[in-house]
């Protein structure tokens, strides 16, 4: 009797999992990524990035959340993964409109800004930018194993759903496909991960995987998180709060130099009074903090080697922005 009551229990269980849908955010979703862009044998340039909500617009009578794009400083010869991302906070003045993003019936869908679509998949027969004007399937939660999803605006590229588990996030299980991609041989793109979860997309190459130019240059997902869940992928990406950074007044009156350094740097506040520096080195760790005590500070930085570092100034409000700093 027992053993039929557990039986019981662990097809409701089962059951109950397979039944709940997690939808994308449609508020206040980020994704952090970062780019690895390769020229040779030990000449690597990784750039972090981080995709944000950001505001609702309506196209075509469609009603779509705003997606845009912020790149960090990017580092030369870093790592191939990036650790902390403590460095690497949004900055929305100098963020990017990427496009809009809408779900309907378990689909997502993103409708691209004209001016970002040179980072997207192309015909490599015919090698012009592409030309996007209409909205663009990313995801089908709908699909089971055995079904296929059409990509008829990538040459009618494809994908075949070969397999469906879960995957743990804050404590639920979401559904996570996994496909096989083919393509027709005249495409640039051909996503390497071929896995996307419930709710957050590919969580290997990144939110537009299925989009990306994968000629020298690789995606990865660090981590993503919105105002319920935060989820972490790789096991060295630490420090992925989101910081945003959208006081006009505390980033005009900053000033840094010189850049490149050698022996000193000063830095310029107008606002300094609780007021933090911080500077990291190219992997996130974080060398050393100092507390202005007036308007011109200079810091002694003979101790670091030569480099590129990133230098974070974090006000009295908690924001923050970073700055890359050289030194010689």
């Amino acid at each position: 009797m027992k053993r039929i009551l557990l039986t019981i229990f662990i097809f409701f269980s089962i059951n109950t999992f397979s039944q709940t849908y997690f939808p994308f955010p449609d508020s206040t979703g980020t994704w952090k990524q970062f780019t690895i862009q390769s020229f040779g044998p030990g000449q690597e340039e990784t750039t972090p990035h981080i995709l944000f909500m950001n505001g609702d617009t309506t196209i075509n009578g469609k009603n779509y959340t705003k997606i845009y794009k912020y790149s960090c400083p990017t580092l030369s010869n870093a790592i191939s993964l990036p650790g902390s991302f403590s460095f690497c906070q949004i900055d929305t003045l100098n963020s990017q409109y990427y496009g809009g993003l809408r779900e309907t019936n378990k689909q997502i869908y993103f409708i691209p800004d004209s001016l970002i679509q040179n980072e997207f998949c192309y015909n490599s027969i015919f090698p012009d930018p592409p030309s996007y004007n209409q909205e663009l399937l990313l995801y089908n939660f709908n699909k089971t194993i055995g079904d296929t999803i059409l990509y008829s605006y990538l040459d009618s590229s494809y994908i075949y759903i070969y397999d469906i588990d879960s995957i743990l996030i804050d404590n639920s299980y979401r559904k996570q496909y996994h496909y096989y991609y083919t393509n027709n041989g005249s495409m640039s793109c051909y996503p390497n991960s071929q896995n996307y979860v419930e709710g957050l997309g590919d969580i290997n190459n990144g939110l537009f995987s299925i989009l990306m130019i994968y000629f020298e240059s690789s995606y990865y997902f660090g981590c993503y998180q919105d105002n319920q869940i935060s989820y972490v992928n790789y096991y060295n990406v630490t420090n992925c709060e989101t910081v945003s950074t959208n006081n006009k007044e505390v980033i005009e009156l900053i000033e840094i130099y010189p850049n490149p350094a050698k022996e000193k740097l000063n830095i310029r506040l107008d606002n300094y009074k609780n007021s933090k520096l911080e500077i990291y080195d190219i992997l996130g760790n974080r060398l050393f903090t100092f507390l202005p005590t007036n308007n011109d500070n200079w810091i002694d930085i003979s101790i670091l080697k030569t480099g590129i570092y990133i230098l974070k100034i974090i006000d009295k409000k908690g924001d923050s922005i970073s700055k890359r700093i050289n030194i010689i």
